[in-house]
């Protein structure tokens, strides 16, 4: 759910026009299990995202990084906090991308992914060599 709402609300276009601004966190090493999993040198990172006009926290995210700086995995940043006027949503730790616990759960799925796959695309940070040492080291 929370990444269809950070699709639909179209957070990173409103970032590149300026409406929203983001304040990235330090870059942390990955504990030892992260690093069987992830290509050497990449960090991980929690980057929070900000409505400039009412300067409140909008929603936070997490990203693995590359030392080049790209988002590994999907490209995108994954939303855990969506901030609403009397609720926090937060992302459920034990729900895994290829849960799908209600109907509603696959078609939040599907419209993130067109989403990503439409007008989202150009935001997609993907690094072809980072691809290929994922396909060839995760199963």
């Amino acid at each position: 759910m929370l990444r269809r709402l950070f699709a639909e609300r179209q957070i990173l276009l409103r970032l590149s026009s300026g409406e929203i601004r983001s304040a990235p966190d330090l870059k942390k090493p990955l504990g030892t299990l992260m690093r069987r999993v992830w290509p050497p040198r990449t960090m991980t990172r929690m980057v929070s995202f900000y409505d400039n006009s009412t300067n409140t926290k909008v929603c936070t995210t997490h990203q693995f990084e590359y030392e080049h700086g790209h988002i590994l995995a999907s490209g995108f940043p994954d939303p855990k906090f969506f901030y609403e006027d009397t609720v926090t949503l937060v992302a459920d730790p034990e729900h895994f991308d290829g849960d799908s616990c209600s109907t509603q759960c696959s078609l939040d799925r599907a419209a993130t992914e067109a989403a990503r796959n439409g007008p989202l695309a150009q935001y997609r940070q993907r690094c072809e060599p980072c691809q290929v040492w994922l396909a060839q080291h995760r199963r």
